[in-house]
């Protein structure tokens, strides 16, 4: 991880400075012990410029992009702001619940909200959607999934199938 941190703090030195980077950056530091002030700040960072991405993307009439606030709502919960994390998870998934990186983001979301069964559910059909599951056995995010036997069932693929109820609170299932 410090590697991470390391590449995407140069990448800023040469104008890469877009909301995934930040982001990701933020990530690193999450993951790290006793970096989460550095996180929040990379965090704002990547708040800010994803929401600038939003917006000007509506004012030049471009097309909406899923992943905005889909990764955002990943943010939310490690920032103390639920309301924001389910708002924006919301909108992600109005927009497209059937894409696998919407899916796996719907999923980080519920568990960082303690909604486990959710995001069981989540990650299931995120994983029957293509969700490279290298990706979920490697990453150090998953380290207190792994404890949880539906996720063991989903590395070697008989993991859960349960639709996940809305999560906000609001109307039926997706």
């Amino acid at each position: 991880l410090q590697e991470s941190i390391d590449a995407y703090n140069q990448s800023f030195q040469f104008g890469f400075a877009d909301y995934e980077s930040w982001l990701n950056l933020g990530d690193a530091y999450y993951w790290l012990r006793n970096r989460q002030d550095q996180a929040s700040e990379a965090y704002a960072q990547a708040i800010r410029l994803g929401r600038e991405e939003v917006r000007t993307r509506a004012q030049e009439g471009r097309s909406f992009d899923v992943m905005v606030p889909a990764n955002l709502a990943t943010v939310f919960p490690k920032l103390h702001q639920p309301d924001s994390a389910r708002i924006y998870l919301d909108r992600a998934l109005d927009a497209d619940s059937t894409n696998s990186m919407v899916q796996y983001c719907a999923a980080l979301t519920c568990w960082q909200l303690r909604q486990g069964d959710q995001a069981m559910a989540w990650m299931g059909k995120a994983v029957r959607g293509g969700y490279p599951v290298a990706w979920l056995r490697d990453s150090p995010i998953f380290k207190e999934w792994r404890g949880d036997k539906r996720f063991r069932a989903l590395l070697t693929g008989s993991g859960p199938g349960p639709q996940p109820a809305a999560v906000g609170g609001q109307g039926g299932s997706r």
